[in-house]
């Protein structure tokens, strides 16, 4: 990924307002490691007892193990930048506001340092940004703040035609929530929000919840919700 600025006599993705510094998570631990140490200690007791093969064998599992254990320490790659400009983000790529179809998350930012994915699809590619859900959470925010007001209007021409919004195993209609055996209206449904990995939606009947990685736009749903439903409080 280039850090270098735009060039050219116009940004296509207008003035830059704020820069985010993703570290991205380390790599998942090598799972022979632990047998790598089991296998030195192996060694070195056949070493003792002398049991010249067995620590010899059990020596050169050791050994590749360490191995496997540096390279992985050497492959932390470095932070992501990612650029929010006014009409769109810099990141491992270009993406305008105007292209973007879905954003995913799959982790909230309460879940601190969980390794998490944020995607963000047009319809000609996918940027995928790893990190920490904490890390992660003020960028999508921000980018949720670019491409909200337009989605939402989408999806609002949408209902008034008939087509409803999937909510994990639910949908949201003009009517309000649809569950299986029953339907909960909108003045009954909210405020939304995020927690614990899931993105809840309150109601006169409880709490619905769905895994929110599973969800497209997580944003507009809260806006929605916001729009149609009972305010917070």
């Amino acid at each position: 990924m280039s850090d270098a600025p735009f060039r050219g006599t116009a940004d296509p993705l207008g003035a830059r307002l704020q820069r985010y510094v993703i570290p991205r998570p380390p790599p998942a631990p090598n799972v022979r490691t632990p047998y790598a140490i089991a296998a030195s200690a192996l060694s070195a007791l056949g070493a003792v007892a002398g049991q010249l093969s067995m620590a010899v064998a059990f020596g050169a599992i050791g050994v590749i193990g360490i191995a496997d254990r540096i390279k992985g320490r050497r492959a932390v790659q470095p932070a992501t930048n990612a650029d929010v400009h006014e009409r769109g983000l810099r990141a491992i790529a270009d993406v305008a506001w105007a292209d973007v179809l879905v954003v995913t998350i799959d982790a909230t930012p309460d879940q601190g340092p969980l390794p998490a994915t944020l995607t963000i699809a047009t319809r000609d590619a996918t940027t995928a940004i790893a990190g920490h859900a904490d890390d992660l959470g003020p960028l999508v925010a921000a980018i949720e703040a670019g491409v909200g007001p337009r989605q939402l209007r989408e999806v609002e021409a949408r209902l008034r035609e008939g087509h409803p919004l999937t909510y994990g195993r639910h949908q949201l209609t003009g009517y309000g929530l649809m569950t299986r055996d029953t339907g909960v209206p909108w003045r009954d449904l909210g405020p939304a929000h995020r927690a614990r990995g899931q993105l809840v939606i309150e109601s006169a009947l409880g709490a619905f919840t769905t895994p929110i990685g599973g969800v497209h736009n997580p944003g507009v749903i809260e806006r929605l919700v916001a729009a149609r439903g009972r305010p917070a409080g």
